[in-house]
């Protein structure tokens, strides 16, 4: 583990609780609550947000020094006792090295959000280490074939084409008129926050990303002024200030819906009429 983070975690005294599921990663945490009752959820932090003294103690105790991360994941679960370990994918590839620590669980994934080269490139990066064991999970519900033939290649697991997991959790009730098109929506992936600590190649990759963004918001709002239709921009992420986007993207009479909960983003998608995304699946 490192120091620095460890300093700055929340010590927790506890024991970890007995139960039937275990949420890994407190990112993971939210999410988890739309599938599993709370009361049958222990979670477990993956960030050193918070460190449990407890297991640090057991771990000291059993076996000192050595290996001690995978011997901290280890006592922990092993102290909750799962039936179920289950985690929301994240680019970390950490999740999936779990079964070679602990296979008395069933392990289950499910993906959330598009991805890109960032995971693939960490799983190869594992690789690139001959002895390193294969990733693996019991069952990964993904959303789509793309996902399984990318996943398929660094991850050993039964995988269940889901579509999007948020969008079947927040579903259109109600059928939108699209004959009369009179507002249109575009789903901004940008989270401003993004490049901070990365490296100069990421930094790179995510300015294109972004200069993509803009251009089609600029043709976008081109369209709308001169079709007299209202143009809305909602964001992916709580930290997307109005700032940003008034600043950098098209000058005009276009309406900023940031997100303020969980659902608020696909309540907005649900009631639109139109929608242009680049590859959110908030859009799907």
């Amino acid at each position: 583990m490192k120091l620095i983070p460890l300093l700055k975690a929340d010590w927790i005294f506890d024991k970890p609780k007995k139960k039937n599921i275990l949420i890994y990663d407190k990112e993971s945490e939210t999410l988890s609550y739309l599938i599993f009752n709370k009361e049958d959820c222990e979670v477990m932090p993956a960030r050193y947000e918070s460190i449990n003294l407890y297991i640090i103690a057991l771990t000291l105790l059993k076996s000192g020094i050595v290996n001690f991360k995978n011997n901290y994941k280890l006592n922990y679960i092993k102290a909750v006792s799962p039936k179920i370990i289950f985690s929301i994918f994240t680019w970390n590839p950490a999740f999936f090295k779990l079964k070679d620590i602990y296979n008395k669980a069933t392990y289950i994934s499910t993906i959330s959000t598009n991805i890109d080269n960032r995971f693939t490139d960490e799983c190869n990066k594992y690789y690139s280490n001959k002895k390193n064991k294969k990733l693996k999970a019991d069952h990964i519900f993904i959303p789509g074939k793309y996902h399984e033939k990318i996943f398929s290649n660094v991850i050993d697991s039964n995988f269940y084409i889901l579509g999007s997991f948020l969008n079947n959790h927040f579903y259109l009730k109600k059928k939108n008129n699209v004959n009369h098109i009179k507002s249109i929506l575009f789903i901004s992936q940008i989270n401003p926050t993004h490049l901070q600590g990365q490296s100069s190649l990421a930094k790179t990759k995510y300015m294109e990303k972004v200069k993509k963004e803009i251009t089609i918001f600029s043709i976008l709002n081109d369209y709308c002024e001169r079709k007299k239709y209202k143009l809305n921009l909602c964001t992916k992420h709580y930290s997307a200030p109005e700032t940003y986007y008034r600043n950098n993207y098209a000058k005009g009479n276009w309406n900023f819906f940031p997100k303020t909960s969980l659902g608020s983003s696909y309540e907005l998608v649900n009631n639109s009429q139109l929608i242009v995304f680049t590859n959110s699946t908030l859009g799907i």
